[in-house]
C-alpha cells in the first residue's frame, strides 16, 4: 500500500514534466501509462533533492523487488525511456513497473499489468539511490 503523496526531488520532477511535454503516444496503452505517470507526479510533494529519504525511489535507483505470486526477486533501476533496457534491469518511469516504482518507499507493494500479466510487487530494498550517495545532478 502507498501512501497519499509521494515524495520528487526538484531535479526529477523537471526530467519527468520535461518527457511528458515531449512524448507523443503511438498507442492508447503507452497513452494510458502517461496519464499514470501525470497522476503520480500530480499528488507529488516536490523537495529538494538533499531532503530525499533514503528509502525512496527516485530516477536512478536501483531496488530489490519481491513477486508475491512467484516470490522471485528481481532488481531494477528506475530509468528514463530512452535508458530502459529490462533485459539489463533498467525499467522505464513509463512502464507500469517504473510508474508504480516513482515514489515508492521501502515496504510498499502495487500491483499492476505488464506485459507478462498482472503482477503484485514489494519494495524489499534500495540498493542505490543517488540522493543519498549525495548525487543531485
Amino acid at each position: 500500500m502507498r501512501v497519499q503523496h509521494i515524495d520528487l526531488s526538484v531535479k526529477d520532477f523537471e526530467k519527468i514534466t520535461n518527457l511528458l511535454q515531449r512524448i507523443r503516444p503511438s498507442d492508447i496503452y503507452k497513452q494510458k501509462c502517461l496519464e499514470k505517470l501525470r497522476g503520480e507526479i500530480e499528488r507529488a510533494r516536490i523537495i529538494p533533492p538533499q531532503d530525499i529519504a533514503p528509502y525512496v525511489v527516485t530516477l536512478h535507483t536501483t531496488v530489490l523487488l519481491i513477486d508475491e505470486q512467484t516470490g522471485k526477486e528481481l532488481i531494477y533501476m528506475l530509468v528514463l525511456p530512452e535508458e530502459a533496457d529490462p533485459q539489463e534491469g533498467t525499467i522505464s518511469v513509463l512502464s507500469p513497473i517504473g510508474i508504480c516504482m516513482l515514489g515508492a518507499r521501502i515496504g510498499d507493494w502495487f500491483s499492476t499489468d505488464t506485459a507478462e500479466g498482472y503482477r503484485t510487487l514489494r519494495l524489499i530494498k534500495v540498493l542505490y539511490q543517488p540522493e543519498a550517495a549525495y548525487i543531485y545532478e
